[in-house]
């Protein structure tokens, strides 16, 4: 009998973009948003390497992030709330956002934050960028995203089947490796995306929306960025 024919690799990172959908989320209140960032996920290492280059590096990872967010809120830590109010604004459990000391130690709440959660840590100093300025993403920006969440969700589902088949277990530390390493790339990215988008925008003289428009879980998050 022919032998039999080897198994099909994991689909690459760069496949998976393109099948991933570019469409803004729906019933996302930024799509009524008509600004752009000045570059996109694909470039934002060219115009920030360090940036990008420190989030990418794991044991910098922290100290990037509690940067960008103090660059974010322009220095002003009595602005700063866990992930800005962006996730579970109204609470949930224990997990109460502008409840949880934040107001007696921003700074180390905020190295909590960078530490436990830096997915949402980098994501919430986007948000707080993209609102103020008013940006929607780039089609592409949505595609990395989109297959980042893919990755992350095949590697948990890879890990699950691994428990029922030990087979299994080489392709999924396998996908997680590959997951990992999106999610690195990804959040250096949009670190130095986020960090690009505060310095041209403090070069161009705007100042954003006014803060009533951004209060959320009933903290302000609109302090003025500084540029380094």
């Amino acid at each position: 009998p022919p032998p039999p024919l080897p198994a099909p690799a994991p689909a690459a990172p760069s496949t998976m973009c393109i099948l991933c959908s570019g469409d803004p989320v729906e019933d996302d209140e930024r799509n009524v948003y008509v600004n752009s960032f000045d570059v996109d996920l694909c470039n934002s290492f060219c115009k920030e390497p360090v940036w990008c280059l420190c989030q990418c590096t794991q044991v910098c990872s922290l100290c990037t992030q509690y940067n960008l967010r103090g660059k974010v809120l322009g220095g002003d830590w009595s602005q700063y709330i866990c992930c800005q109010g962006y996730v579970f604004p109204n609470g949930v459990c224990c997990f109460r956002p502008g409840n949880m000391g934040e107001k007696d130690c921003p700074q180390f709440c905020m190295c909590l934050e960078a530490c436990c959660c830096p997915g949402l840590a980098v994501s919430a100093s986007r948000f707080v960028v993209m609102d103020r300025y008013q940006l929607t993403p780039d089609p592409w920006d949505n595609r990395l995203i989109r297959c980042n969440n893919c990755l992350q969700i095949l590697a948990c589902i890879c890990y699950v089947a691994a428990i029922i088949e030990p087979g299994l277990r080489d392709l999924a530390r396998l996908i997680d490796c590959i997951a990992q390493l999106f999610f690195y790339m990804l959040s250096g990215c949009m670190t130095a995306q986020t960090a690009h988008e505060i310095n041209v925008r403090i070069a161009r003289g705007e100042t954003g929306v006014s803060p009533q428009a951004m209060d959320r879980a009933g903290g302000p998050v609109t302090a003025m960025p500084v540029k380094d």
